[in-house]
């Protein structure tokens, strides 16, 4: 360990250690220079926050501003320098028949894929076994949807108000089971046990 001590004509620096001190004088010269040394701290530019917040779009942690919405943006790099190739989409989670009409509405422009699952209890399971079978299939294939897509993940109610035949999901939007996948407006769909296929959900995302 070092230690500085100045004076009028210079200073003395003391190396402190196991089985050795020695000091040696210092000119005026160099006094400055140490107590600069001594005395700035290095700044990390790559500082982060407490385990446990969100990070920020530079990798470091930060809260999230309130009213901020949910995106999801899905990226594959190639290495080598390569191209970049980016899928990004909204993921909207509604309930409840009016509510999806709501962003079918406010999402007119973009390409709309629906899935339609039996609700969920307060421990977040659905009554509906096929829902729970495939409900971890399609979310991992969410990355092989178009770029600039919505997906909008909405709950249909209860068993009872499904089993009414005169709901409109059924009546308007032609939803006669569940799950259902369907891109908006087409008559593509994927019904029940053809969603526990993944290949066949990548090929919904993908054809036009």
């Amino acid at each position: 360990m070092r230690t500085f001590s100045p004076g009028k004509r210079g200073g003395i620096v003391k190396r402190e250690g196991p089985g050795a001190t020695h000091a040696h004088l210092l000119s005026p010269a160099t006094i400055p220079k140490l107590r600069m040394r001594a005395t700035r701290a290095p700044v990390r530019s790559d500082a982060r926050a407490p385990p446990g917040q969100p990070r920020d779009s530079n990798g470091r942690k930060g809260r999230l501003k309130r009213g901020e919405g949910l995106t999801c943006c899905f990226s594959k790099v190639k290495r080598a320098g390569r191209a970049r190739a980016i899928t990004k989409m909204d993921l909207l989670e509604v309930s409840g028949y009016d509510e999806f009409m709501k962003a079918v509405d406010a999402n007119k422009e973009k390409t709309i894929f629906a899935y339609f699952t039996g609700s969920k209890n307060a421990q977040g399971v659905s009554w509906c076994p096929d829902c729970v079978t495939a409900e971890p299939i399609v979310r991992g294939e969410l990355t092989k949807l178009p770029e600039g897509s919505i997906f909008i993940y909405c709950q249909i109610g209860d068993r009872p108000y499904w089993k009414d035949l005169e709901n409109k999901f059924r009546t308007v939007l032609k939803v006669n089971a569940v799950p259902t996948l369907m891109k908006y407006g087409t008559s593509q769909k994927l019904v029940e046990s053809e969603l526990f296929k993944p290949n066949l959900v990548q090929m919904l995302f993908s054809e036009d």
